[in-house]
């Protein structure tokens, strides 16, 4: 069963009981000195009663599990004051510290483990338990004071500590008008800034976020208020966390001043450092193909910089290469083309043909020293239906068809050419013949048949040859 400190309220009661006794007992026998008798209610006024006593107390509520082990139970600030404490046994030393951890006061106190009891007969005996009991200590309420120490006299070591500003904050913050709440004891919040060592550029500007999430207050007060300063383009900022922007690259300085409510303020500061390590991206600008008409071609090489943007250096194209694949898929370098390279663009005069490959290899340093390479290129293809370039295919057979003769007479093979010509965008357009020729269109047009025969059987016997081979 847990006994309260107010255990020894009964002993002080019966030591008072018979103070008074032996008081009048002395006046009876005349042993005191007259006391004047007070004037009657008509003449002394009844006194006046200060209802508006401006005097707290601090009243902590501790549970001794032992003589050692102390654990403070429940605590609380009323608006009384606290009783006296002359007389009591140095059992117990009770002292209240500032900031500074200057003793500001310092009391006994009653042990809740000391218990009185009496006998049938009254008489009193003390009796020490050895565990479990709830002691009431009272003090009086101070606004500079910080910490609360309980220490057992008899053996000189500490039993129980308490940080006050846990208590009398709350407090005060409910009670703001309150006098002895104006200069409160109060400890200044941590301040600490964090700012990444290295942030990626992005251009010209940079966003930055500055974080101050890990200031603290050690009294529990809550922060109220960031004020950061340093090198970006806003100057200041009031916000947690606060994203800023820093122009350029390098190191940018950043300081933080932090404050909590009763006013208190601490500052910090952190640097960070704008860098570029990303290469620059090439874009070759060209299509997968081309085909032989599309010539001459150029194609310009350009440079994506996250951090240069506009200002990105020119690439340069390194080399160039013209190459095929034969038919085992082998490359074969000797690839015919006309290239024309001048900084970053490549003209291509000739392609060299269907099936022909070329490729150059680009060049990009950007202003911070970051380099890429990339192989740009194309593919020369057929350019379709209508296509009046060379058959690919045709230079795998092992025969050559012979040339034809240059005279009607010696070779029937040959189709008449219209008597005038003119070329227009490597395309003949024909001028139409005189009717006085009648005679030899008939020639003409049964030569012409023979020549259509003569290509459809030519055409059949490379068909076929080719399907043997495959």
């Amino acid at each position: 069963m847990k006994n309260s400190i107010h255990l020894h309220s009964t002993k002080i009661n019966r030591q008072s009981n018979r103070f008074i006794s032996r008081f009048f007992a002395l006046m009876l026998l005349g042993q005191l000195p007259s006391l004047a008798l007070a004037n009657g209610p008509t003449t002394d006024p009844f006194p006046v009663l200060d209802t508006n006593d401006p005097q707290k107390s601090l009243i902590l509520n501790l549970n001794f599990s032992d003589r050692f082990n102390t654990s403070l139970e429940s605590s609380e600030i009323v608006f009384e004051r606290p009783h006296g404490v002359a007389g009591d046994p140095p059992l117990l030393r009770v002292e209240i510290f500032d900031l500074n951890g200057e003793a500001i006061e310092s009391f006994n106190a009653w042990h809740p483990l000391w218990v009185f009891t009496e006998d049938d007969t009254g008489k009193e005996s003390r009796q020490i338990l050895t565990q479990g009991a709830v002691g009431r200590l009272v003090c009086p309420f101070r606004p500079d004071a910080a910490v609360l120490t309980v220490t057992d006299v008899a053996a000189e070591q500490q039993v129980f500590s308490t940080d006050l500003l846990q208590i009398s904050h709350p407090f005060c913050r409910e009670h703001r008008d309150d006098p002895d709440c104006l200069n409160i004891a109060n400890h200044p919040p941590e301040c600490i800034a964090n700012v990444p060592s290295q942030t990626e550029c992005t251009g010209q500007t940079t966003q930055v976020m500055l974080d101050a999430s890990a200031s603290f207050d050690p009294d529990n007060d809550p922060i109220v208020s960031y004020q950061w300063t340093g090198d970006f383009l806003e100057g200041t900022s009031n916000e947690n966390p606060a994203t800023v922007t820093v122009s350029g690259l390098g190191q940018f300085a950043t300081s933080l001043e932090i404050s909590d409510d009763w006013g208190a303020s601490a500052m910090c500061s952190a640097n960070g450092t704008i860098v570029d390590t990303t290469q620059p991206d090439i874009q070759c600008n060209t299509p997968a193909t081309i085909s032989p008409p599309d010539t001459p071609v150029s194609f310009t090489a350009t440079v994506l910089d996250s951090c240069d943007g506009a200002s990105a250096s020119v690439p340069v194209i390194e080399k160039f290469e013209c190459f095929k694949f034969n038919k085992h898929g082998k490359r074969n370098n000797n690839g015919s083309c006309k290239v024309m390279v001048s900084d970053n663009t490549l003209t291509i005069r000739n392609s060299g043909g269907v099936g022909n490959h070329i490729e150059w290899l680009v060049k990009a340093v950007d202003s911070s020293g970051n380099t890429t390479m990339k192989i740009c290129s194309v593919s020369v293809s057929n350019p379709g239906k209508g296509n009046k370039g060379p058959i690919p295919w045709l230079s795998e057979f092992p025969f050559n068809v012979p040339p034809l003769a240059n005279n009607h007479e010696s070779n029937p093979l040959l189709i008449n050419e219209p008597e005038s010509s003119t070329v227009i965008n490597n395309e003949t357009a024909t001028t139409p013949v005189s009717s006085n020729a009648s005679s030899s269109e008939k020639k003409t047009s049964a030569s012409g048949s023979m020549n259509i025969l003569f290509l459809l059987g030519l055409i059949f016997i490379l068909l076929r040859k080719r399907r043997e081979k495959i």
